[in-house]
């Protein structure tokens, strides 16, 4: 929007006469080809004091809490703490890899109501809501309702499931005010966390028992979110003891409903000056609702139909650590875990059981080495329906591994060095080694630039060990004999893994103390991905049967680049942009059709998110979310741009009422289709809610 000098006069004045506090960017107001102001936008707040706030005497008072609620040093962004980079607490700007924090004032600020909402936040990952309880989630590309390159934990305990190579994000949850930060590496992990870990690492970290204690009660419903509670009470079992107990419940509606609840505890018990323990579980049972499409080889042959499934699930983590002098440190993790789905297209039984050994010490003032070792055992029980025929419906496997890892500062607090790898032996593939070497130089506190090159591999899963999925029925013609048409997905025993080779760069700074600076660019080379290819039809009786046959021929490349800003605009005003750029390309050998190579399109080339959040004043918070997302070509979903909005009012210290607006920009829009299991395209609507949270 342009306005001429008398009109920028005239408008400055206004805003100084009716004390606006802040207005949001969305345009630029240009005069003689000089920048005069970044103005205008999708809201105006006003700062008229309103008779309802009890605003304090002391305004130094007032201005001391909301430096104290709202701004956070710049500085403290480069100072953050992180562990899932090397598998020891680290400063982000000392950190050889594209990490981004996602901290618990973010989760509250944006309103989101899952962890997989929330995941929208970082750059480089592609969040897309299916429907009401499904999500297709990765990191830089190759994005699906199963995207199985990316690894996922929660506290350290691996949430990857084994049968799909994926997540399923509809029961990984827990009261959201207990999530201290979520820690996401775009780029391969695997010389620390192994298999699977190959274009990114998700840690979900909750707080400990001594950070939450007292009691917390929420409440709230609205349109989609009908209806949820949370409760949550933390005591002290004595000086060094710290426990909490908490209970959720949700219901939630799109075109399938979608309710669970779920408990759990944690203890963190100082047990001497140097040994740490804690034990945290948590289970969890609910029902989702789901619209398939159900082959057959009798008319109508394909039909959609509305489906319930059961799930149920718990777990145990037991984890102990002892500093045994400053800079060294041993720690075991020991962890079972429980899963079932009754499910319409299949029975799923997993029990997972692992145990992890770390330990770290310095050789010296200029090298750290950190090792350990590792067992999985998983057993799983399947129940075999038309749709879905496992190779196997019972199998156990068991994996080992062994890592190392040593850092050299090569120049104390400027220059680093870190190389390392991962040994490992899985069912699936046999013997895998997965190295990487990383850089770091920071030629000033407040600039770092780092390198790194890495191999992750990516292991078969039991479906693609021989099982079978029918997806759909294409109707008799002449083409087909007037026979129907069985289209299954079929998968190959001895699978081979798939491989990445990855190299990267980035640039971490702070500008003004009031502007932090996050880039990062990467090129990745695949090999041995997986691929489908069409069979010969077979004569099967009643139908014909298209197998389309599961192999490892196809390879591939992909580039982009991530950025992240934050700006502290104003002591009551912080501004964090991201954006994020992709792009993918699969070739087969000797050029046989296939499948899988025009999935090249299954990710955003370019996605953008803005927010905002203000402290009005000591009472009243308002915060802003915009989001775009480019088109999905290969499931011809539109790009689209919608945003968020919450406003939170204090009307005593320790009460908090919102309300929270999502998916403002449109009615509803679509954001992914399943590829695996065919079913209805969901609309992604509207919808508002409200909360109340109650802390004593």
């Amino acid at each position: 929007m342009l306005f001429c000098k008398s009109r920028l006069d005239f408008l400055v004045t206004f805003l100084k006469k009716q004390r606006i506090l802040t207005v949001f960017m969305n345009g630029l107001i240009f005069h003689d080809n000089i920048v005069k102001a970044a103005l205008i936008g999708c809201f105006v707040i006003y700062s008229h004091p309103l008779k309802s706030f009890e605003l304090p005497d002391d305004i130094d008072q007032l201005n001391q809490q909301q430096s104290e609620l709202l701004k956070l040093d710049i500085n403290d962004l480069l100072n953050v703490q992180v562990t899932s980079v090397s598998k020891k607490k680290q400063k982000v700007s000392r950190s050889a890899a594209a990490v981004f924090v996602i901290t618990q004032r973010d989760i509250k600020q944006s309103g989101v109501t899952s962890i997989a909402d929330a995941l929208r936040m970082a750059p480089g990952i592609n969040v897309a809501r299916i429907d009401d309880n499904e999500w297709a989630i990765s990191s830089r590309g190759a994005n699906g309702r199963f995207a199985n390159k990316l690894l996922v934990l929660i506290d350290g305990r691996s949430v990857y499931t084994p049968f799909f190579s994926g997540v399923n994000w509809d029961v990984q949850d827990t009261i959201l005010e207990d999530i201290a930060r979520i820690e996401v590496i775009r780029g391969p992990g695997a010389s620390l966390w192994g298999s699977n870990a190959v274009n990114g690492v998700i840690n979900i970290i909750t707080k400990s028992a001594t950070e939450t204690q007292g009691t917390y009660l929420s409440a709230g419903g609205g349109t989609m979110e009908k209806v949820f509670g949370s409760a949550r009470h933390g005591g002290k079992i004595n000086e060094n003891a710290h426990y909490r107990l908490y209970a959720k419940y949700f219901e939630r509606e799109m075109d399938n409903n979608w309710r669970m609840g779920r408990g759990g505890g944690r203890l963190d018990w100082q047990l001497s000056k140097t040994d740490e323990l804690t034990i945290q579980g948590d289970i969890y049972e609910g029902e989702t609702g789901d619209t398939i499409n159900l082959p057959s080889v009798q008319s109508p042959y394909n039909q959609f139909i509305n489906t319930h499934t059961q799930q149920s699930g718990g777990n145990i983590l037991l984890r102990w650590k002892k500093q045994i002098e400053p800079g060294q440190f041993t720690a075991l993790q020991i962890y079972f875990d429980y899963t079932e789905k009754d499910a319409f297209e299949l029975r799923q039984e997993h029990s997972t059981f692992d145990v992890d050994f770390q330990h770290h010490f310095s050789l010296n003032s200029e090298h750290n080495l950190t090792w350990g070792a590792g067992y999985r055992f998983i057993s799983d029980d399947m129940r075999a329906t038309f749709m879905i025929t496992p190779e196997e419906l019972q199998k156990d496997v068991h994996h080992f591994n062994f890592f190392i890892q040593e850092e050299w500062r090569i120049i104390e607090n400027e220059l680093s060095f870190t190389i390392g790898s991962k040994f490992e032996h899985n069912y699936f593939s046999g013997f895998e080694i997965q190295p990487s070497a990383r850089i770091v130089w920071q030629p000033h506190q407040e600039h770092s630039v780092w390198a790194s090159v890495s191999r992750a591999v990516r292991t078969s899963s039991r479906a693609e060990q021989g099982g079978v999925i029918n997806q759909q029925t294409i109707p008799p013609s002449p083409a087909s004999m007037n026979l129907p048409v069985l289209v299954s997905l079929t998968g190959s025993i001895g699978s081979a893994s798939e491989e990445l080779l990855a190299y990267e760069i980035g640039y971490r700074a702070e500008y003004w103390d009031q502007l932090f600076v996050d880039l990062s660019a990467f090129y990745f080379d695949y090999d041995n991905l997986r691929n489908f290819h069409p069979g010969a039809p077979e004569f099967a009786g009643t139908h014909l049967s298209q197998p389309i046959y599961l192999q490892t021929d196809m390879n591939g490349e992909s580039y982009g680049a991530e950025l992240a800003l934050s700006w502290q605009a104003m002591d009551n005003l912080r501004l964090n942009a991201t954006y994020s750029f992709v792009q993918i390309q699969y070739h087969t050998e000797n050029g046989r059709s296939n499948v899988s190579e025009d999935e090249e399109n299954q990710t955003p080339h370019h996605q953008f998110n803005i927010r905002s959040s203000l402290k009005i004043n000591s009472s009243w918070d308002w915060d802003m979310w915009l989001r775009y997302a480019d088109t999905v070509e290969d499931f011809d979903i539109p790009s689209y741009l919608t945003m968020d909005a919450r406003l939170a009012w204090k009307p005593v210290k320790n009460i908090e009422l919102s309300v929270i607006g999502q998916n403002l920009l449109d009615g509803k829009h679509p954001e992914f289709s399943k590829n695996f299991l065919l079913s209805r395209r969901t609309q992604i609507e509207r919808g508002v809610y409200g909360k109340v949270e109650w802390r004593f």
